[in-house]
């Protein structure tokens, strides 16, 4: 049976695989720091534990503009109240997102649109190693890739509600969408216009 299914399900497992052998290097819990991408030791991320419209750990201060971030952030915090530094704090707040989640729901939606595993894969790879995504993970902007993760996940769960209409997939949609603003809110401005976009197409269709 175990088999059964690793064999049913051998394109999603492929497509996870290629994430882990092509971002290899962000396995280990190195120091990654780059452009806007920083390192912090625990004491700082400590005070992510105190939300506030003001920097004060950060060189002289200054106004925090990416409030919409304040969960993440503390959840940054709770890593740092452990005494962890980022480096093991961004590991599972955004390494890791980025390796499983950014194929997984590409995956997920795109085989929901074909029905078909291997338009999936395909569909996985197109999304998951476009150049966008590939140039604006070595300037910083990881935390924009992981909203586009969680927000293609909000979409796949968001047309399951419209066919299924159960309050289980719309409460797993809201909870992704919520994650995907908190992460980077510029991305959800594009997944309103699609949920919306879908929802009166579906609406339209229905009613012709």
């Amino acid at each position: 049976m175990q088999l059964h299914k690793l064999i049913k399900n051998k394109y999603l497992i492929l497509t996870l695989l290629i994430s882990f052998v092509v971002y290899f290097r962000w396995l280990p819990f190195s120091i990654f720091r780059n452009a806007d991408f920083g390192f912090y030791y625990a004491d700082f991320l400590k005070d992510f534990l105190k939300p506030s419209v003001w920097y004060g750990n950060y060189e002289i201060g200054g106004v925090n503009i990416s409030l919409w971030r304040l969960p993440v952030f503390f959840l940054s915090g709770l890593f740092g109240l452990s005494g962890f530094n980022s480096n093991i704090a961004d590991k599972f707040l955004v390494f890791l997102p980025i390796i499983i989640i950014l194929p997984l729901s590409s995956f997920l939606l795109v085989r929901k649109i074909t029905r078909s595993d291997i338009g999936g894969f395909i569909g996985s790879l197109v999304f998951s190693y476009n150049t966008y995504f590939l140039a604006i993970n070595t300037v910083g902007h990881e935390y924009l890739t992981v909203a586009a993760g969680l927000a293609v996940l909000s979409l796949y769960f968001f047309i399951k509600t419209l066919e299924t209409k159960k309050k289980f997939y719309a409460t797993i949609t809201g909870l992704f969408f919520f994650l995907s603003s908190a992460y980077d809110l510029r991305m959800s401005y594009i997944i309103v216009w699609l949920t919306i976009f879908i929802f009166s197409f579906l609406v339209i269709f229905l009613l012709i």
